[in-house]
C-alpha cells in the first residue's frame, strides 16, 4: 500500500471516463440552471430510516443484504451520500469488488442534506432535518454517528468517509473503538482551517443562504473544493471538460440538497478542531487516500505521519480533489479491496 496511484501517464484524462452510463444531458446556460431534468439510475438505494440520538435525530439509508458485515460511510460537506457515492459504486463490480460483496453499507447524511426521494419513505419518522435543534459539530456529529450505529446493532464496522465525512468517522472511531474494525478516509480534513478557506467558505455559506443554488459563485466554489483545478479550469473556459456527463449529473443531483442545510454542514466544517493529536489512540486500522488536488491535501499528509503506520496504510492519488468517489472511482477500488482483504485474514470484516 505504500505505493502512490497515479491517475493517468501525463495526458489530460477525459473525466467521462469515470462516470457510469447516464442519459445526455441538455447544456446548462448561465446561472448552471439545467435546460432540462433527466432522472437517472442510482447506485446508491436501499430502505431509509430516521435514527434519534441524544444529539438529535439523522438519516440512514440502508442498502444491501443487512445480514452481512456492516459499512458506514459519510459525505462530504456539499454532498450526500447519492452524490457521493454514486459513481464510487457504480464503478464497483457487484461480481469482482471484494467491497461489495462482503458488506451491507449504512449511508449517514448530515441532517437535512437527505434527498427527498429518500426521506419520504424512513418509516414515517420524522425528517432529521425538520427536527434538529441546532447545526451539530462535527465532534457532535462523530458521537451520533456512534450513537446511531449501536442503536442498529452494527459492531467491528467498516467506516468510509470522505472529506469532512473522513474526521467525522474518524471521530467516532476514537468515541466508539469497539464499534470500528476498519476506517477508509478519503481526502479527510485534520486541522482547523486556514484563513483561505475559512475566507471562502463564509462567503459561499452567504450566497447559499441568500441565493441558494441561484448563485454562480456558490456553484464555482463548491466545484473547487470537490473537484480538481483541472476539470474546474476547463469547466471555467468550456472547451469540452465542462460540458461533461460527470458535471452535468452532479449538479442535477447536488441542487435536489437544501442549500441552507449545506450551509450548515459547511459551518461546522470551518470550525472544526484539529483532531492530530487524537490520532495516538485510534485504535483501528485505517486506508488512508490522499488526493493531491484536494482543498485537504496537506491534512491528509498530516494525518499519515500521526497514525500508528503498523496499523495505517497510505495511497497517493493524482490528478484528483476531494470527491476522488466521483472523480476517479476506479482508482480507489484495487487498494480498498487488498484492505478489506487484509482485514478478513485477521478475523476482521467476516
Amino acid at each position: 500500500f505504500g505505493e502512490g496511484v497515479r491517475s493517468g501517464n501525463g495526458k489530460p484524462r477525459d473525466p467521462r471516463r469515470c462516470a457510469s452510463p447516464r442519459p445526455a444531458l441538455v447544456a446548462m446556460k448561465e446561472g448552471y440552471e439545467p435546460v432540462t431534468s433527466i432522472d437517472v439510475y442510482s447506485s446508491v438505494q436501499g430502505r431509509s430510516t430516521v435514527v434519534e440520538t441524544s444529539y438529535g435525530p439523522i438519516h440512514v439509508l440502508v442498502s444491501g443484504d443487512e445480514s452481512k458485515h456492516p459499512c458506514v460511510t459519510f459525505p462530504e460537506a456539499g454532498v450526500n451520500s447519492l452524490t457521493c457515492f454514486q459513481n464510487f459504486f457504480s464503478a464497483s463490480d457487484p461480481k469482482k469488488s471484494l467491497l461489495v460483496q462482503s458488506f451491507c453499507f449504512y449511508h449517514f447524511d448530515y441532517p437535512g442534506c437527505e434527498v427527498p426521494q429518500q426521506c419520504a419513505g424512513a418509516h414515517g419518522g420524522p425528517s432529521s432535518s425538520s427536527t434538529a435543534k441546532a447545526a451539530p459539530s462535527l465532534h457532535d456529529l462523530g458521537m451520533q454517528v456512534g450513537e446511531a450505529m449501536k442503536q442498529l446493532g452494527l459492531k467491528k464496522a467498516m467506516g468510509m468517509g470522505v472529506g469532512a465525512g473522513g474526521y467525522i468517522l474518524t471521530k467516532a472511531a476514537l468515541g466508539f473503538p469497539k464499534l470500528f474494525a476498519g476506517l477508509i478516509l478519503f481526502a479527510p480534513c485534520a486541522k482547523k482551517a486556514n484563513w483561505l478557506e475559512y475566507s471562502y467558505g463564509k462567503i459561499l455559506e452567504n450566497c447559499l443562504w441568500f441565493y441558494g443554488w441561484r448563485s454562480r459563485f456558490a456553484h464555482k466554489h463548491l466545484y473547487q473544493r470537490l473537484f480538481s483545478s483541472r476539470i474546474t479550469s476547463a469547466m471555467a473556459a468550456d472547451d469540452g471538460y465542462g460540458v461533461s456527463d460527470l458535471l452535468y449529473t452532479f449538479n442535477q443531483e447536488v441542487e435536489k440538497i437544501d442549500p441552507r442545510a449545506i450551509m450548515k454542514y459547511l459551518q461546522a466544517v470551518l470550525r472544526r478542531e484539529s483532531i492530530l493529536d487524537e490520532l495516538k489512540d485510534l485504535k483501528t486500522r485505517v486506508l488512508l487516500f490522499s488526493c493531491v488536488d484536494s482543498i485537504y491535501c496537506n491534512e491528509s499528509l498530516e494525518m499519515n505521519l500521526k497514525l500508528d503506520q503498523t496499523k495505517s496504510d497510505f495511497i497517493e492519488v493524482f490528478d484528483s480533489g476531494t470527491l476522488v468517489t466521483e472523480q476517479l472511482p476506479q482508482e480507489t477500488l484495487r487498494p480498498i479491496d487488498q484492505f478489506v482483504a487484509l482485514l478478513q485474514q485477521n478475523g476482521l470484516c467476516r
